[in-house]
């Protein structure tokens, strides 16, 4: 190595510089994940020792060259304590029930990288694989961290985003099409709650899912405020979820007229000196529902009872729309009920939906005289 030549390296994902001076090796550890924003950092502090030896200027108590308390931060702000960062910027902006899942990534990221600084992507998806993960909660998982890089080079604690890319290329296999209850099944799983000795208060509840199509946790968070005086009319404003309040999914309220059926079980369960504040379907203890303990405990234990195939509670909004549809109710009604994006009710419900596309005959084929090849 010439004199006054200085060498930037990486050693374990870190940059470090390296050079001769008067016949002895220096190493100077910067501090800094090795990437080409940092790397431009390292070059200019290798031109500067370069100066310095060449004009007989250098320290050679490497004190001039050494990392400032700002890149020795950098130095300590690995992988999962950004992420840790991350989540706790999410925090307020999350429900309970998403939060879980960046609890569940960060206990995973901390099983492959520990203090690593530059993480290699690959071996998170690698690990994610062995643990039997599906491609699409694989690429719900990175598309997490791609966010949280984001969100930490908006901040000035990263430079780059390792995960940039790898959502993109991950392919997911297409959504399952709904798989709704007969009217027979219906029928058997409304029966089986009603006559059940522990869970026949949650009938009602049950009920009203199947007839409305709303999302669980909407059923969960109405209120008596939200239904007309005659229970025709309702509200979609609120929900609960693992007792966290919140704006419906969509952040938009809905309003829409329910069925003589519901209105009437509405109507029989209101107590005479209702409190508008009251929740229309609490638990026995008063409070809202859990809809874990609800899936968990009664739901499953009803449908072993009746011998019907598992499907989730989310079944009776895909039950609802599917029958609503099939009945010949206009599409845009239903989504205007349920709170869907028309587009993605058709995604999903196309084929039943009376006005979904069918190919005409135009060429004879399959007619006497042609032959289908």
């Amino acid at each position: 190595m010439a004199k006054g030549d200085v060498k930037v390296n990486s050693d374990k994902g870190w940059l470090r510089l390296v050079w001769t001076y008067q016949s002895k090796r220096y190493f100077l550890t910067l501090g800094l994940p090795d990437n080409k924003t940092n790397l431009k950092v390292a070059q200019s502090r290798a031109t500067q020792i370069q100066l310095d030896i060449l004009s007989d200027n250098f320290d050679l108590t490497l004190a001039k060259y050494k990392p400032s308390p700002a890149l020795q931060e950098v130095k300590q702000l690995n992988l999962v304590e950004l992420f840790d960062r991350y989540k706790g910027f999410k925090e307020k902006q999350v429900d309970v029930r998403t939060l879980e899942k960046y609890v569940s990534v960060r206990i995973q990221l901390s099983e492959v990288y520990g203090n690593v600084v530059v993480p290699d992507p690959e071996a998170f998806l690698t690990y994610l694989e062995k643990q039997g993960n599906g491609k699409r909660l694989i690429k719900s998982k990175m598309q997490m961290l791609s966010s949280c890089y984001k969100w930490g080079m908006e901040q000035q604690l990263v430079s780059s985003n390792p995960w940039e890319k790898l959502p993109s290329y991950l392919r997911v296999p297409p959504q399952e099409a709904p798989r709704p209850f007969t009217s027979d099944e219906v029928d058997k799983i409304l029966t089986a709650f009603a006559s059940n000795r522990y869970y026949s208060y949650l009938y009602d509840y049950v009920f009203f899912l199947f007839g409305t199509g709303v999302r669980l946790a909407e059923a969960i968070g109405l209120r008596w405020k939200y239904l007309s005086t005659d229970c025709t009319n309702v509200e979609i404003i609120q929900t609960i979820s693992r007792g966290v309040r919140k704006p419906p999914k969509t952040n938009r309220s809905r309003q829409f007229r329910l069925s003589s059926d519901v209105a009437e079980m509405l109507l029989k369960r209101r107590p005479e000196n209702f409190n508008p504040e009251d929740l229309v379907f609490p638990s026995l203890t008063g409070i809202a529902i859990d809809d874990h303990n609800f899936r968990n405990r009664a739901w499953v234990t009803i449908l072993e009872s009746i011998e019907i195939t598992y499907r989730k509670p989310y079944s009776t909004r895909s039950t609802f729309i599917s029958h609503a549809l099939s009945s010949g109710m206009n599409p845009m009604t239903v989504a205007q009920i349920t709170g869907h994006d028309l587009a993605i009710l058709y995604q999903h419900y196309a084929g039943v939906i009376e006005s979904s596309p069918r190919t005409p005959n135009l060429f004879g084929v399959g007619k006497k005289g042609n032959k289908v090849l």
